[in-house]
Order: structure tokens, then sequence, then C-alpha cells
């Protein structure tokens, strides 16, 4: 498992959607971030209206939405508990490789998502101040 460094910094996000052949977006109060995965990832901001992406998208939004994350696949598994109040959520990655623990530091309360994305070939976990993006091993 590696951590994917994004070109991006993070302020207030609303959220992002499902990775879809190398594409996500991350959407937060004022715009919306066109990210495409490859060597470097790219990010560009696009001329998408927030909020209207975010009801276009509600069915592959995380975030600010009640959208159920994927905890599992063939290969992986992702468990966590989030407690609004704490400072910090632990998520555990069960892989073939064995069982990784990825210490997320939470500012906000307000959110918390850890999701197998891409046929569970990346974990995206996020929060309203954060989000890290981790490609997984087979």
């Amino acid at each position: 498992m590696r951590e994917i460094k994004l070109p991006i910094s993070f302020e207030r996000i609303r959220g992002f959607t499902r990775i879809v052949d190398g594409v996500f977006h991350i959407v937060n109060y004022d715009e919306v971030i066109r990210v495409t995965l490859g060597e470097p990832p790219s990010a560009q901001d696009t001329d998408d209206d927030p909020y209207a992406f975010e009801d276009d998208h509600h069915e592959d939004f995380y975030g600010v939405t009640d959208k159920r994350p994927h905890l599992a696949n063939g290969t992986h598994e992702v468990s966590y508990d989030f407690m609004p109040s704490q400072n910090e959520t632990t998520v555990t990655v069960r892989a073939p490789s064995g069982t990784h623990d990825i210490v997320f530091p939470t500012r906000s309360g307000d959110w918390f998502v850890a999701t197998l994305e891409d046929e569970g070939r990346y974990l995206v976990i996020a929060e309203p101040w954060s989000l890290r993006l981790y490609e997984l091993q087979a």
C-alpha cells in the first residue's frame, strides 16, 4: 500500500466522487476539482457549480451525503469506527500482505469516510479538512 500525494490543498471539502477510470472529483464549498490519477497525478479546477455537481452526482458522492462506503472486495477489507468527538480515526486495512492501521487526523466531526474505489485498487480516506489516497497492491 502506498500513499499517492495529490497536487492540491484541501479547504473544507464537502466530499468526493467515486474513482472511475482513474478520475474523480473533489468538491468544496466554492469549486469542483477534477483529479486524474497517473504519474504524477494532476488536478484542475472545473467550471462546475459545487452544489449542482453534488446534486447531479449524488449516487457516486461521498462526504456530506449518507452514501455507504465500499468496505470490502475480493482481496481487501476496511474497517473503522468514526467518533465525531475524537481527534483521529484509525482505519484498519486487511490485505493479502497483512493488516495495516492508518491513523487519520480528524479536525471536524461533521463527516468521515474510508472507501475502496476503482475495483478495490484504491483506498480513499477523507474528512472536511483532508483527503488521502492510497494505491493498494493485490
